[in-house]
């Protein structure tokens, strides 16, 4: 073999040796990509696609209570024990607040005597205590079940087992949004408010 011919050998092997080991680290990147991404859930569904429960707002503490909100139409209502509660409850009390505004509806909720840094979750509802709540208000009946289409409001108790949240909506509930049902995290009513 002469050394031209060599040569041009020699590149043509240090090439598709390049080229190969390109080849093969996007076969890694892509192999990888897809093994991360295998574990998302893509059960999407209707108008809550790529809507991840951690991005939903339910609540701010820092946020203007309903109470506070000026011009609003406010109602207020205390707690009652419901049937599916526990005895750790006797003792709770408190408020919800819900405040209709021009630029939408605010709930706070006040409550003492819970079991202390616990999580809780709260909705707004479209029945009222007596009739156990009944489902969630949606502002668009046909919608989602995520906000901002319900209210939600979640929040932890304190080491004194008080709570206190605030939720933002930029919509005006109407008149069939009724009370408002705290829960366990296991979904147990505990409390309800009537607010209309």
């Amino acid at each position: 073999m002469t050394r031209f011919h060599f040569t041009r050998w020699l590149r043509f092997v240090v090439l598709a040796a390049g080229l190969m080991g390109l080849l093969a680290g996007c076969a890694l990147a892509s192999r990888f990509e897809f093994e991360s991404h295998a574990g998302h859930d893509h059960s999407h569904q209707g108008d809550e696609a790529h809507t991840h429960e951690s991005d939903v707002h339910v609540g701010d503490v820092n946020a203007t209570p309903a109470d506070a909100v000026e011009g609003a139409d406010l109602w207020e209502a205390e707690f009652v024990l419901m049937e599916t509660a526990s005895a750790d409850y006797n003792s709770t009390t408190g408020t919800a607040q819900m405040a209709v505004h021009d630029h939408g509806t605010t709930v706070t909720l006040r409550l003492s005597n819970l079991l202390p840094n616990t999580d809780y979750i709260s909705h707004v509802h479209a029945e009222p205590c007596a009739a156990g709540g009944g489902a969630h208000y949606r502002f668009d009946p046909e919608g989602g079940e995520l906000p901002p289409n319900e209210i939600h409001i979640d929040f932890t108790s304190g080491d004194d087992g008080s709570g206190f949240m605030t939720a933002e909506n930029a919509n005006q509930v109407d008149e069939t949004a009724h009370s408002v049902i705290v829960q366990t995290i296991a979904e147990v009513s505990l409390l309800c408010a009537d607010l209309q």
